[in-house]
Formats: C-alpha cells, sequence, structure tokens
C-alpha cells in the first residue's frame, strides 16, 4: 500500500470514529431527553393521582431494637448492667411514643393535600393485610381506601446523603421521582429555627410537605389549562 492511500483510510477511518462517537453523544441526549419527559408525565399524573387518592403513612415502631434490649435484660444478671439497659429500652419506647403522637397531630392539623391514614412498620411485609387508621385512631378497612390511589409516605434516609427523610412511594411501592417533590428531609434555612426535640418540627416538617405539595398540584394544573 502507498503513502497516499494509507493516509486516505486513516482520515476514512478517524472521520467514521468521529461520527460514531457524536451520533453516540446525540443518541444519548436525545435519550435523556426521552426520559426527563417520562418522568414529567409520570410526576405529573402522580400529583393528581395522590390529590384524589390516599397517603398512607408508616410508622415506626423502633421493634427490632425494643426486642433486642428486652431479650438483654432478661439475660443478664448484672444488677448496674440490667438498670442502664432498662433506662435505654424506657428511653426508646418514650421516643418512638412521642414521635408517634406529635406527628399524628401533624398531619391532623397541617396536611390538606389528599385523604391520608397510617399503619405501623410491623406490618409492612405485606401491607395488603396490615391493619390501617384514620388519625382519631380508628380501624379503616383496607377496601374502603384501595378504591383510591394508594401512595405510602416512609420515614427512612436518602440514597445519596444519608439524611432523614419523609420519601413517597407509589402503589407499586415505586419512589416517585423529580419533578414530583420527594425526600422532605432535615435541612433549608428555616430548619436551622427548629429543633428536631422541638414539639414544633414535626408540624414544620409536615407543613413543608404539604405546601410543596400544593405549590407543584398548582403549577401542573396551570401548565395544563
Amino acid at each position: 500500500m502507498d503513502l497516499k492511500r494509507f493516509q486516505r483510510n486513516i482520515r476514512f477511518k478517524l472521520t467514521t470514529s468521529s461520527g460514531i462517537a457524536i451520533w453516540a453523544i446525540f443518541s444519548l441526549v436525545l435519550s435523556g431527553i426521552h426520559i426527563t419527559k417520562a418522568q414529567g408525565t409520570f410526576a405529573d399524573l402522580s400529583i393528581h393521582n395522590l390529590h384524589d387518592g390516599y397517603l398512607i403513612v408508616r410508622f415506626p415502631t423502633y421493634r427490632g431494637k425494643i426486642d433486642t434490649l428486652t431479650a438483654m435484660i432478661s439475660r443478664t444478671t448484672d444488677e448496674g448492667t440490667k438498670k442502664r439497659l432498662q433506662k435505654s429500652l424506657d428511653d426508646t419506647k418514650a421516643t418512638r411514643d412521642t414521635s408517634f403522637n406529635q406527628y399524628v397531630r401533624a398531619f391532623k392539623e397541617k396536611y390538606t393535600f389528599s385523604k391520608a391514614a397510617y399503619f405501623f412498620d410491623k406490618d409492612a411485609r405485606d401491607i395488603t393485610t396490615a391493619t390501617y387508621y384514620n388519625w382519631a385512631g380508628e380501624k379503616i378497612s383496607l377496601r374502603d381506601i384501595e378504591k383510591s390511589k394508594l401512595f405510602y409516605l416512609y420515614f427512612e434516609r436518602t440514597e445519596d446523603s444519608k439524611i432523614d427523610a419523609m420519601v413517597i412511594y407509589d402503589q407499586m411501592q415505586n419512589k416517585l421521582r423529580k419533578p414530583f417533590p420527594n425526600n422532605f428531609a432535615q435541612s433549608g434555612f428555616n430548619f436551622l429555627f427548629i429543633s428536631i426535640s422541638s414539639d414544633n418540627y414535626p408540624a414544620w416538617r409536615v407543613g413543608k410537605m404539604n405546601k410543596r405539595l400544593w405549590k407543584y398540584y398548582n403549577e401542573v394544573k396551570m401548565n395544563s389549562e
């Protein structure tokens, strides 16, 4: 092969490779646009479904920790150790009960975006057989609420920053993605003035979530008109 032919082949290969690379980048951009649009459409539908449906709050019972402490107390023979474990057990139960009562009051007073109910995480293995309650503490039948679209709110840690957050899932247990407002975490400028241990904190947190849900719902509604 002479030098000129060799140079032409090299230029052809470089041009072809560059074209493939450019097309691959362009395809990724288009794919990203389609995914973003799909997420936006799904989020728009979800916010309407939540507004017309039910938000089911799953409250933690600290069952694992309580069972562990109870077992340790029953096994120990040292009175000092038993006393410390008992105090830890009592503190855990008090934290659970205080948090539950504060959040029940917060949802009753601050949450207006949709109908809502709650259940406990000890029943979470099968949400179809869990016991559900209204905010008055009365048992309600799943048959009465499953006629509506159901969404679930869990107290958990965010995937990225690992901080405590209230996270909303759909009925199929898929976490709702942006632009749907989600991951209501312990952050923000106003949070600096609210103590986590304060009675006002659950009300502030639920109120913040309620405000963001209404804001997104009104934006979606306005854009669709």
